[in-house]
């Protein structure tokens, strides 16, 4: 059954190994259970594969030892009771099953039961050890496998919480209305994931109200803290008379803050009873307006990005919309969209999608046509409303 004695494993291979040895003939038993003992390995052993189904049930052991060829239930069937089982831990046993065949019939039939590896006896100390050993090996990579997934898992389980919490952060700080006397707006907002680092803001005033879009860098939580701390500098600075000085608080408070370590695009506009618009833009896609007639004017951002400097300072443009008049802001989310070539759409093509479509949602829509944008995506269409 088995050659003499072997040397002992090392005690931190075999320390708290629990072999079940199941086997049906008493002496090849009690020579693997001295041979395995010498080993260094604690053993256990089972005469017939019943008697094994209750020992693995009430202790489960670290590796098994099968009998093929065993009465009352064979090792086949211990094997595959074994691999159906509803508890992982027994799901999971190693098995070594020892077969008195050497035919490659018999060796596909083990590992078709389930078995982790065979051997063919007479058995050789140098098989049983290697076997042993690699068992031993592969089950501690398993086990660390197993709690690096479950840490991932959990992990997982934290971030995703955190993302819903940080969603539900950034929707409470977007406008809850999106109205203005005497003007018409109209927004679609994309985030790329659950949260992103677009934010806009709608304030009404005594004199029309203040529209302002802000894309800065990032996704998910920080994204959230960020674009609700923009809000609130936003909403501080809108008691300006002009959109330039808005974007200078603004960028006053992030610098402060960030000491010129973070920066992001913006654009503000003031928009007057009359249908006129004051507009600045520090470093933001230009502000598109299409006529009645289907020409599109586009008004540039004059000023650098926000959170670069100290100071911030730059002109002020101003536009007037007429009846049927429309005016498009945007973040690059807009264009960002690729192509199955790998090319990217342009501002350009931005206006000559919006000579032809000024509602938001169509308009994004468009422009995703040939591929989906990677980026977050906000749309505000604005127009005034019309008399009677």
């Amino acid at each position: 059954m088995i050659d003499s004695l072997t040397e002992p494993l090392p005690a931190d291979q075999t320390a708290r190994t629990r072999v079940l040895v199941a086997e049906d003939d008493a002496a090849s038993r009690r020579l693997l259970r001295l041979a395995l003992e010498a080993m260094g390995f604690a053993v256990v052993t089972a005469s017939d594969g019943v008697e094994v189904e209750e020992m693995v049930e009430e202790d489960p052991p670290s590796i098994i030892l099968l009998d093929f060829e065993m009465p009352r239930r064979n090792g086949a069937a211990v094997c595959a009771w074994l691999r159906e089982h509803p508890r992982v831990e027994l799901r999971d046993i190693p098995i070594i099953m020892l077969t008195a065949h050497s035919g490659e019939a018999e060796e596909v039939a083990c590992l078709k039961a389930g078995a982790n590896d065979f051997i063919t006896k007479p058995i050789t100390r140098a098989s049983l050890a290697a076997r042993l050993e690699t068992q031993m090996r592969l089950r501690a990579l398993n086990e660390s496998l197993r709690v690096q997934n479950e840490e991932l898992a959990n992990w997982r389980a934290a971030h995703i919480a955190d993302l819903e919490a940080a969603q539900r952060v950034q929707l409470a700080v977007l406008p809850a209305h999106r109205a203005l006397p005497g003007w018409n707006l109209a927004v679609e907002y994309e985030p790329a994931i659950e949260v992103g680092g677009d934010i806009y803001g709608i304030i009404p005033t005594h004199e029309g109200g203040v529209v302002w879009l802000a894309d800065a860098t990032g996704h998910g939580v920080a994204a959230a803290l960020y674009t609700t701390l923009l809000s609130i500098l936003f909403d501080r600075a809108v008691t300006e008379t002009d959109p330039s000085r808005v974007l200078a608080r603004v960028n006053a408070g992030l610098h402060k803050i960030f000491q010129g370590k973070s920066m992001l695009s913006a654009v503000c506009l003031r928009l007057l009873p009359d249908g006129e618009i004051h507009i600045s833009g520090a470093g933001h896609p230009p502000l598109l307006v299409r006529r009645a007639d289907g020409r599109v004017e586009s008004i540039a951002s004059q000023m650098t990005l926000l959170g670069i400097g100290e100071s911030l300072e730059g002109p002020i443009a101003t536009v007037k919309l007429a009846a049927g008049d429309r005016a498009l802001l945007f973040t690059d989310g807009l264009y960002g969209a690729r192509a199955a070539d790998g090319s990217r759409q342009q501002v350009d093509d931005v206006a000559a999608a919006f000579s032809v479509e000024t509602n938001a949602m169509k308009l994004a829509e468009r422009m995703q046509a040939n591929g989906h944008t990677d980026d977050d995506l906000t749309v505000i269409t604005i127009h005034r409303d019309e008399e009677p």
